[in-house]
């Protein structure tokens, strides 16, 4: 599977979490995990979509970044499959990191 670009708003990383939980076509349930598929109400998403923009970010990632090496921050855990698919096609030396963030205790926002 693959993950969409991050969102830009703080709306959107939810909408972006359930598109990708929705990402599969109805007559690809198969493709879908158990207890999704249920709730699957339409396509947001192609994972086709996702790739080829994916490939396009990997791009111009190189070549802005070409005789450069990058630090890729992803957050845990939604971020992992993501990076890692990006960094796959990104054509300068590369590095990863991951960080784990949560609002404080007892809130829902920080």
């Amino acid at each position: 599977h693959r993950f969409p670009a991050l969102p830009h708003t703080t709306e959107e990383p939810n909408k972006l979490c359930q598109a990708y939980k929705m990402s599969a076509v109805a007559d690809e349930k198969s493709n879908v995990p158990q207890k999704w598929r249920d709730s699957l109400k339409e396509v947001l998403f192609t994972e086709e979509r996702i790739a080829k923009r994916v490939a396009e970010l990997a791009a111009k990632i190189s070549k802005d970044y070409a005789g450069k090496e990058i630090l890729a921050v992803g957050l845990l855990n939604g971020a992992m499959m993501y990076v890692t698919d990006l960094l796959r096609q990104v054509t300068v030396p590369n590095r990863v990191d991951f960080m784990v963030v949560s609002s404080y205790a007892g809130t829902e926002t920080t």
